[in-house]
């Protein structure tokens, strides 16, 4: 979640350093555990938009088209 005011490269930066270290994220948070591109997509399209930097980083690794 982050304001639609942040700039698309800090999204992308951001959803690419969770993804890219999800091993870690899941030691670190618990509640990450369930966490993986598959599930953060399941959504796009829905009523809760997706920031552009991270729907950029989701095609890139090949969870959108």
């Amino acid at each position: 979640v982050c304001p639609q005011s942040l700039p698309g490269e800090a999204a992308y930066v951001l959803t690419k350093a969770t993804f890219e270290n999800l091993a870690t994220l899941r030691q670190a948070v618990a509640a990450a555990r369930n966490t993986s591109l598959e599930n953060a997509v399941r959504f796009v399209g829905g009523s809760i938009p997706y920031h552009e930097g991270a729907l950029r980083y989701f095609r890139e690794a090949g969870a959108l088209k």
